[in-house]
C-alpha cells in the first residue's frame, strides 16, 4: 500500500474534522474499489491506499493538498531509502523538521556518498520529518 500524507487546516481540537476527512475519504475509497485505511499520527493525518487516491482527493474541501510519503521506524531504513533517491545528483539539502535529524542524515548521506551539500541550490532535496517514533519521507 502507497503511504500519503494529507494536508488540511485543522482547528485547536481536530477530532471533528478529521472524522469529517476520514468518512469522505474512505468514501471515495469504497466507490473506486480500493483498499484504504485513514489514521491521524502525531499532528498528521495519513492514508495508505492500494491505488493512487491523489486526483479522487483533490475534490474534497478542506485538502490542501496530498503528499506521497514513505513511512519508516528505523532511521537505517530511512538512510537507506534516501541515499537511493540521490544516485545520480550533484549537490543535496536535507529538509526536516528537526535541525538534528536534517544535520545526522545529511552529514550520513554525505559521508556515505561524497556527493556535495548545496544548501542554497541544491540539485535534490530530501524532504524528511519526525513525527513521535516515525520518519515520513516525502517523495
Amino acid at each position: 500500500m502507497k503511504g500519503y500524507v494529507i494536508r488540511t487546516k485543522l482547528p485547536r481540537n481536530p477530532e471533528k474534522r478529521v472524522q469529517e476527512l476520514r468518512r469522505a475519504i474512505l468514501g471515495h475509497c469504497i466507490q473506486n474499489h480500493m483498499d484504504c485505511v485513514v489514521e491521524y499520527l502525531d499532528g498528521r493525518i495519513i492514508l495508505f491506499s492500494s491505488g493512487d487516491i491523489t486526483p479522487m482527493i483533490a475534490g474534497i474541501k478542506g485538502v490542501l493538498s496530498v503528499l506521497l510519503v514513505k513511512i519508516f521506524e528505523d532511521y537505517t531504513e530511512l538512510l537507506k531509502e534516501s541515499l537511493s533517491q540521490i544516485l545520480e545528483a550533484k549537490s543535496f539539502a536535507v529538509r526536516a523538521n528537526k535541525k538534528s535529524l536534517e544535520e545526522k542524515l545529511g552529514s550520513d548521506i554525505h559521508t556515505a556518498t561524497g556527493i556535495s551539500v548545496d544548501l542554497r541550490n541544491p540539485q535534490c532535496i530530501i524532504r524528511v520529518e519526525s513525527r513521535g517514533n516515525f520518519f515520513l519521507l516525502y517523495i
